[in-house]
C-alpha cells in the first residue's frame, strides 16, 4: 500500500472534526462544569449519526448569556432528544436513512417551535424525497400566528387540506396531481 493510500485510509476511518474537536470548541466558552456532560451527549449524538453542529450552538447559546451549567446540560440534552425524534419521524415518513443533516435539524426546529409529531410526520409524509423545510416552517409560521389571534382555539392536529396544498405549492419539484 502507498503512504498516499495509508494516509487516505487513516484519514477516511478518523471521526468528524466535531465529535474529536467537541470538548476544545467548548472550552473556554461553556462554564466547565458542564464540559463533560456535554462532550458525553455530543460523543453519544455523533455515534447515532445525528449532527452536533447544533447542540454545539446550543451550547454556545447557554455559555453567552451566563446560564447555569445544569441547565445548558439539560438543553444540549433536551435538543439532542429532539434531533432524535426528528429522525424518527423521517423514518416514519419513508426515508429510510435521513442522511441530510439540514432535514433532520428543520424537522427537530419545527417540533420544537410546538408542532406535533403527527403533523410533521403528515406533512414529511406528504413531501417524500422532497426537503420539509421551508413548508415545516410555513406551517408553524402559521399556527403561531393564528394562536395569537385566538388564543383559546387548540391547533388543529392533522393538517388542513389547505396547508398541505400549501406546502405542495412551496416546494419545488415536480408538479403534483
Amino acid at each position: 500500500m502507498t503512504p498516499w493510500r495509508l494516509v487516505a485510509c487513516l484519514l477516511a476511518a478518523a471521526p468528524p472534526l466535531t465529535a474529536q474537536g467537541g470538548f476544545a470548541r467548548l472550552a473556554g466558552r461553556v462554564p466547565p462544569p458542564a464540559l463533560t456532560a456535554i462532550d458525553s451527549i455530543l460523543v453519544a449524538a455523533h455515534r447515532e449519526g445525528l449532527p452536533t453542529e447544533p447542540l454545539i450552538e446550543k451550547a454556545f447559546e447557554g455559555g453567552a448569556k451566563g446560564v447555569a451549567p445544569d441547565k445548558i446540560v439539560l438543553a444540549v440534552s433536551t435538543s439532542a432528544s429532539q434531533l432524535r425524534s426528528a429522525r424518527a419521524l423521517l423514518r416514519e415518513a419513508g426515508e429510510s436513512q435521513p442522511t441530510d443533516p439540514a432535514e433532520v435539524i428543520a424537522v427537530a426546529a419545527a417540533l420544537g417551535r410546538g408542532l406535533s409529531p403527527e403533523l410533521v410526520g403528515q406533512l414529511t409524509a406528504v413531501l417524500p424525497g422532497e426537503p420539509t423545510g421551508p413548508a415545516l416552517h410555513a406551517v408553524a409560521a402559521a399556527l403561531a400566528h393564528v394562536t395569537r389571534l385566538l388564543p383559546n382555539v387548540p391547533p388543529p392536529p392533522r393538517p388542513a387540506p389547505a396547508a398541505v396544498s400549501r406546502a405542495r405549492r412551496v416546494q419545488p419539484g415536480p408538479e403534483r396531481p
